[in-house]
């Protein structure tokens, strides 16, 4: 599991593949990047085109049609 400062990047952007692995969401890394090269991935529907976004605390992210995950930040200790 990781924390949200752990996927964040220095620009403020998350790595998208792994936020799908610490979801359970894909199995690998690789499975994750190839889902969001094939535009199954969005993120408060708009479709996720590369590995890193912008994601704010009570975001909604899908993946295909029936997998949906709200993302919390619970290092913001509210």
């Amino acid at each position: 599991a990781y924390s949200f400062n752990e996927l964040e990047t220095t620009e403020g952007s998350v790595d998208i593949s792994k936020l799908l692995v610490a979801l359970g969401m894909a199995k690998s890394r690789s499975e994750a990047t190839r889902l969001i090269s094939q535009g199954g991935v969005s993120i408060d529907n708009q479709k996720v085109n590369s590995n890193l976004a912008r994601i704010q605390s009570g975001s909604l992210l899908k993946v295909g049609k029936h997998r949906f995950a709200r993302i919390v930040n619970s290092d913001l200790g509210t």
